[in-house]
């Protein structure tokens, strides 16, 4: 047991003295002060933290383990992978260094540059652990200083996932760890921002278009589990109580897939370079301290110049997403294509009727393409447009601006 407050608004520096059997290790929270040999044969570990951090991310791992080191900068990174004992049902051979790290763990070094440089903000913690443990029910968690990893998403999974799982889980140190969400209600902005950040750090590496097909799929697998979901919410969710779980796969679509699709959104909006200068000043105004979706905001206005109010209304308050439908007539007379779009979505206390939605629309014909740009804000909208010649494809966001949505085309 850990008697705490547990609740994230509250933050305190920790210490551990954590005594374990002959050969065992202990893997805690920040500096490793000392580690004292006890008359008995046991080892006592003494761990300190020093920066404040809410008691959810407090934690420590005990097992024989075999520890690979590496630094970034002057960050000392540890890899820790059990080495003997009773093995997970499905292991046939022990954990082995020499495969795990260059597979799932090679990366880490170049994630910390990646985020340094996307955020502007260098790693802000002394050391940087990854521990493998067995019979762990989520993928992973970031423990401050020490995230822990389930040994069946990084020995059983493919190499694309576990990429995913160790940038997410890192991208805490920022999201999450740094800055902590208020209460549960604004867990997405720990959870949201990390989910965004795999596709970020995949954007850097492999390029735009391995980045739009990360968070296309964020929001697909979001619109599926939503479509079945008797529980719609925001991802502002006044309700949310840890004991209700918050991990549940309803509560974590939108959590963490919608919330990254959204950021994606956001970032379209205020354009790329806005958005990392206010994720700057998210994270410097506040480090060490909790946030609410009202200081994302408030960077967010203050670096675009813009009033996004409606934006954060409809995409962090309101629950669901638009669902279009587009009708088209073509006036070869005048060459006028008229365009109607209405949104089906069911309308209700949590649903917005119509979503505001700026975006482009790409129009070929027999003599050529163009790209008009219309914002939708009614639940039926009609636009006009001329062109070269019969209308022989539309496309509505071909440039993937706003992934929440379905479009069929009559």
């Amino acid at each position: 047991w850990f008697p705490s407050y547990d609740f994230p608004d509250d933050k305190a520096t920790s210490e551990e003295l954590i005594t374990v059997e002959a050969g065992e290790t202990a893997i805690g929270n920040g500096e490793l002060l000392e580690t004292t040999e006890n008359a008995d044969g046991t080892r006592t570990f003494h761990y300190k933290m020093p920066v404040a951090h809410s008691s959810y991310l407090t934690s420590f791992v005990v097992g024989k383990y075999t520890k690979y080191s590496n630094t970034y900068k002057n960050i000392p990174l540890g890899f820790y992978l059990y080495s003997t004992g009773d093995l997970p049902v499905g292991f046939t051979v022990l954990p082995d260094g020499k495969t795990t790290l260059p597979t799932a763990y090679a990366r880490t070094k170049n994630m910390l540059a990646v985020y340094e440089q996307l955020t502007g903000v260098d790693f802000p913690f002394n050391k940087y652990d990854q521990t493998v443990v067995a019979d762990f029910q989520f993928g992973g968690m970031e423990n401050i200083t020490v995230t822990t990893m389930a040994d069946t998403e990084i020995f059983f999974t493919p190499e694309g996932n576990v990429l995913d799982l160790v940038s997410h889980e890192l991208a805490h140190s920022w999201f999450g760890n740094l800055v902590t969400c208020k209460n549960w209600s604004e867990l997405w902005l720990n959870e949201g921002f990390a989910t965004f950040m795999e596709a970020a750090y995949r954007e850097k590496v492999f390029g735009r278009e391995d980045y739009l097909r990360k968070i296309r799929e964020d929001a697909q697998q979001f619109m599926a589990a939503d479509a079945v979901s008797r529980n719609r919410h925001g991802l502002f969710f006044q309700a949310a109580k840890p004991d209700e779980d918050l991990f549940n796969p309803n509560n974590a679509s939108i959590t963490y897939l919608k919330g990254g699709a959204v950021l994606h959104t956001l970032r379209e909006q205020v354009g790329t370079e806005n958005f990392w200068k206010a994720v700057n000043v998210y994270l410097n105004r506040h480090k060490f301290q909790n946030v609410e979706t009202a200081d994302l905001r408030r960077a967010m206005e203050e670096k675009s110049g813009a009033d996004l109010g409606w934006f954060f209304d409809q995409w962090i308050y309101d629950a669901g997403y638009p669902k279009l439908v587009v009708k088209h007539a073509y006036n070869p007379k005048t060459k006028t294509l008229n365009l109607t779009v209405t949104q089906t979505q069911a309308a209700n206390a949590k649903t917005p009727s119509a979503f505001r939605l700026p975006m482009k629309v790409e129009i070929d014909s027999a003599n050529g393409a163009q790209t008009e740009t219309i914002e939708i804000k009614k639940r039926v909208a009609t636009f006009s447009f001329k062109t070269s010649g019969k209308p022989t494809k539309i496309r509505l966001d071909a440039d993937e601006k706003i992934p929440l949505k379905t479009v069929k085309y009559l």
